[in-house]
């Protein structure tokens, strides 16, 4: 009479699938008492005790290779260590998904948030920025935007800067960027007044076409009872890259008259 229990038994009493037995058998972490003659595999208590032993340990998410290790022999002292370790991980793993929540958060509210073709207004304490380009006509080659973003060290992964674009009369465009960046202290500081701003959010294929926009933009603004009082400017958050692939994402405002 069998005496062992073969890899379906040893399976179902932990209500698992024999396969995932083989997995561990494949990676050395588990091994048959014996293998009968017509091919079975058989197991005793002391592999099933081992095998509670790797399933709560991956339950835990101990690496494959540490449990190997551990299959040599552990001790108390070494189980705990073990803990202590995985605790100081699972703390940092907890940091890292708060922060992703925060994350995914920001991220929902400023998509939400982007509604675009309405006109809003917002009230604006004094803003400044630093120029980098001055009259320029938009038709910026890859090669001169990456020479601008070396010289000045800008990171597009950098969600806390941010460009800003200002429409002259001939509606060429200063740019500047709104960044804590130290090395651009030394630039020209433009300051955006304080005050009322009317706000409109707009999609852009291409970065020649905001000429194109920003002239819309004022043309629908002659039809509406709003004063203005300064510029056009066009600000672009990195954040929107993540909006589209198809096209990118726009933030005009101007200031209005008191």
């Amino acid at each position: 009479m069998r005496k062992l229990l073969t890899i379906g038994e040893l399976a179902g009493l932990f209500n698992i699938n024999s396969t995932k037995i083989r997995f561990y058998e494949k990676k050395g972490l588990l091994e048959p008492k014996e293998v009968s003659e017509s091919g079975y595999r058989l197991y005793s208590f002391e592999d099933l005790e081992w095998l509670e032993v790797i399933l709560l340990l991956r339950d835990l998410d101990v690496p494959l290779e540490k449990i190997k290790e551990l299959k040599k022999g552990y001790y108390t002292s070494d189980y705990r260590d073990l803990l202590v370790n995985l605790k100081k991980e699972t703390k940092q793993q907890i940091r890292k998904l708060k922060q992703k929540l925060t994350t995914l958060n920001e991220h929902l509210i400023y998509l939400d948030d982007y509604d675009p073709n309405i006109y809003k207004i917002h009230e604006y304490p004094d803003r400044y920025y630093v120029q980098i380009e001055e009259n320029i006509d938009g038709n910026t080659t890859e090669k001169e935007f990456y020479d601008s973003h070396y010289k000045y060290q800008l990171r597009l992964s950098n969600y806390e800067d941010k460009y800003i674009y200002k429409f002259n009369d001939n509606f060429t465009m200063d740019i500047g960027v709104i960044s804590k960046n130290k090395s651009l202290y030394n630039l020209k500081k433009v300051r955006v007044p304080a005050g009322k701003y009317l706000e409109v959010k707009s999609e852009v294929n291409l970065l020649y076409n905001l000429k194109g926009i920003a002239k819309q933009i004022l043309k629908n603004l002659e039809k509406t009872a709003y004063e203005v009082d300064g510029p056009l400017l066009g600000l672009e958050d990195f954040r929107l890259f993540l909006f589209s692939n198809k096209v990118r994402f726009y933030t005009f405002e101007i200031r209005l008259k008191d």
